[in-house]
């Protein structure tokens, strides 16, 4: 439908521009993120399938956006090594142990949100 399509333009170029598998999951629906927020959830996509890649060889990334009132939620799932440390980490300990995506993880905090890493050896979220 109408929520999904608005993202296909994007995933379709991410997948052209890293030569990977990107998925859309059945909760994506950019058209129900409020507007001064999707600008934001647009980049932190891209930002994170680049991560993906380069970082950890991913060769799948999956993209679920979930919105309610003034919030988004944007989960991206991969197939790559994940991080050199692997369990679940919030923002302040990914701060303190100086791993994963800091700029990802500075543009949620600029936001008043929350950031979260799941890293197994067999991909991240």
């Amino acid at each position: 439908g109408e929520q999904v399509d608005d993202l296909r333009p994007l995933v379709g170029r991410l997948r052209r521009q890293w030569g990977i598998d990107v998925t859309l999951g059945k909760t994506s629906a950019i058209a129900d993120v409020p507007l001064v927020l999707r600008h934001e959830v647009r980049q932190a996509i891209r930002e994170s399938v680049a991560n993906a890649v380069r970082h950890g060889g991913a060769t799948w990334v999956g993209i679920e956006i979930g919105a309610r009132r003034q919030a988004a939620e944007v989960r991206v799932t991969d197939n790559g090594r994940g991080l050199a440390m692997h369990g679940t980490f919030g923002a302040e300990e990914l701060e303190r142990l100086r791993i994963g995506p800091r700029s990802l993880r500075e543009r949620a905090k600029s936001l008043g949100g929350d950031f979260t890493v799941d890293s197994t050896p067999a991909g991240m979220s």
